[in-house]
């Protein structure tokens, strides 16, 4: 099994969990936490993130 994953938002791997997290977010199941640094960290806002997380091939998780 793949730990890693290319995320398009920070331009590098990360963690499958991270990964999941932030799909687990931006699909309502779990409290935004990620969504809320990536936010604060990169500027960007929910509709943005979204756009860029459904367009990546691992995601769905």
């Amino acid at each position: 099994m793949k730990n890693k994953y290319f995320c398009p938002i920070f331009q590098r791997e990360i963690d499958n969990g991270k990964c999941l997290d932030i799909n687990f977010e931006i699909e309502k199941i779990k409290k935004p936490e990620e969504i809320i640094l990536i936010k604060r960290i990169l500027g960007f806002n929910e509709s943005k993130i979204k756009c860029i997380c459904m367009s990546c091939k691992n995601y769905p998780m």
